[in-house]
């Protein structure tokens, strides 16, 4: 009988040895073909499931004091969104959403992090300044179940500290009536600086426009803008907006479109709190520093503002 020579392969300890008969040529090509075709399809299969990983998703869910939101992922601030963000049936834990938006139809901005001078981003067919069509940022969305809200220092409390802590008497106007907005003027002659607000049974909100005028030439910053503080009684939700100063008379549609995208984003969908009514106004400028059992709250805003340089 005629044997075939032998192959020796080492595989872990120098002294074992593995006897393996040799194979025509034409069989051990066959062979590192068949093998070459298996590593490709296991390669492939893993490159495929990354690049599906990979993609952004569509929406994220998240989860703020038990309420939770259903967000379209464009309108999210800050780095794109991971694919993990949008596991099916996981709702991220947060303490707030960052969004921003277009006013005038709620669309998403293009530009993933506002700045001072985003508040127009170059997009075909909508506007480059002016109070006709600009990017909202809502900063700071959260949510406060009920009784959450009396500690916090809701806006008509922070208006109250604001107006007293950083315009003194002699400094401050005399209440006047903008755009259905109660509004105090900062008369020192190196500020600028306005407060207003609204405090009705479905709304409470207040908004600071301020600088120093010697810290920019002619007085102005190239970009001013409006934050916003507002809180809906109605539904808990307590939102931190910046849009620009040009548009304190869309001020209304800033709010309503707000609420409607936020409210929109409710999982599963509320249909009591969908959609926005304009805010009420009043037609009289409205005492809210005077306001009979308001307490003056000094010390709080000392300890969480900074005073602006005489």
């Amino acid at each position: 009988m005629k044997l075939q020579p032998m192959i020796e392969l080492r595989i872990s300890r120098p002294d074992s040895l593995l006897a393996v008969p040799a194979m025509p040529s034409i069989g051990i090509w066959l062979l590192g073909l068949l093998l070459m075709a298996c590593l490709l399809g296991l390669s492939g299969a893993p490159q495929a499931q990354v690049r599906e990983k990979g993609a952004i998703p569509t929406h994220v869910d998240y989860e703020i004091e038990g309420k939770r939101f259903r967000v379209p992922e464009p309108y999210l601030g800050g780095f794109t969104s991971h694919w993990k963000d949008a596991r099916s049936g996981r709702f991220t834990r947060t303490s707030y959403l960052d969004v921003a938006f277009w006013v005038s139809d709620g669309k998403p901005s293009p530009v993933r992090g506002i700045s001072l001078t985003t508040f127009w981003p170059k997009e075909a067919g909508r506007p480059s300044s002016g109070d006709g069509d600009f990017v909202v940022s809502a900063f700071h969305i959260e949510y406060l179940p009920p009784g959450k809200e009396l500690t916090e220092v809701l806006p008509s409390r922070r208006f109250r500290n604001g107006v007293e802590g950083l315009m003194p008497e002699p400094y401050r106007s005399s209440p006047e009536l903008v755009h259905g907005l109660t509004c105090y003027t900062n008369l020192h002659p190196n500020v600028h600086g306005v407060s207003c607000a609204l405090d009705n049974q479905d709304l409470d909100i207040v908004l600071n426009a301020d600088w120093d005028r010697r810290d920019w030439p002619g007085g102005r910053p190239p970009n001013p803008l409006w934050q916003m503080h507002l809180y809906s009684k109605t539904d808990g939700l307590w939102i931190w907006l910046r849009f620009p100063e040009v548009a304190l008379k869309r001020w209304a549609d800033v709010v309503c479109q707000t609420l409607t995208l936020v409210r929109s984003w409710e999982f599963p969908p509320s249909q009591s709190q969908a959609g926005c009514f304009h805010p009420r106004i009043a037609n009289n400028p409205a005492p809210i520093l005077e306001r009979e059992g308001l307490a003056r709250e000094r010390g709080w805003y000392a300890k969480n503002s900074c005073r602006i340089s005489r």
